[in-house]
């Protein structure tokens, strides 16, 4: 549970002030000390990684939602599971920065 109100706090300061906020502001807004993001992240690579991670999770659960629903056909599933992840990737800055950094192609 601590380390889910960590990521909560780290997800609503990352949106508020962007990618760059540092270690030392996300503990404030946590209101723990930087130390103990470093105990339990290791470093501020690690705490993002484990936000986008969550943020992947949550995901998931939405698009194994919609492809278990067997009142529609197959191809209409995965056309609401795009439907579904083209926005939610579009809105999330976490997943717009991994996607900066995949080279596609």
């Amino acid at each position: 549970v601590f380390r889910q109100q960590m990521l909560q706090a780290t997800r609503e300061v990352v949106l508020a002030e962007g990618l760059d906020v540092t270690m030392d502001r996300i503990a404030e807004h946590a209101g723990i000390t930087r130390i103990t993001l470093y105990r339990h992240f290791g470093n501020r690579a690690g705490l993002l990684s484990a936000l986008l991670l969550l943020e992947s999770m949550e995901l998931a659960e939405k698009v194994e939602a919609v492809l278990d629903d067997s009142r529609r056909r197959f191809p209409e599933r995965v056309i609401d599971v795009i439907m579904l992840i083209v926005p939610e990737a579009h809105k999330s800055v976490f997943f717009r920065a991994f996607l900066d950094q995949v080279p596609f192609g």
